[in-house]
């Protein structure tokens, strides 16, 4: 879609004042440089609690169930950002309904026991 010469320097002003008030910050990354993009560090921690989870359980060929890539999913979202400070499941949901999420203490006691932590 074309604005013609009049109307592209206004709409770039509009969209970089707009990008500033709502707090969005430019980032550059380089064409083909998967570690330039952010999404890398992403990849990382989902393989990351994936390879444990598959571990954990001894289920290596059942990685790609719904239920393990949920529970994946559920402990990536779980985690408060460190730029942002917000758990993404307080982001989506509203910190309210954490209550929802929380495993009971009583099931989680034993568990704590086996690994020495104080439950």
């Amino acid at each position: 879609m074309s604005y013609g010469p009049t109307l592209a320097p206004i709409l770039c002003r509009v969209v970089a004042k707009l990008s500033e008030w709502l707090g969005i910050k430019r980032v550059i990354s380089l064409v083909g440089r998967h570690e330039s993009n952010g999404v890398e560090g992403n990849n990382k921690q989902i393989l990351r609690q994936l390879r444990n989870l598959v571990h954990d359980l001894r289920i290596p060929k059942k990685w790609s169930d719904p239920t393990v890539l949920s529970l994946v999913l559920f402990v990536i979202n779980d985690g408060v950002n460190s730029k942002t400070g917000v758990r993404p499941l307080d982001a989506t949901f509203g910190s309210a309904d954490g209550l929802y999420f929380d495993l009971p203490s009583h099931r989680l006691r034993p568990i704590l026991q086996l690994h020495g932590s104080k439950g």
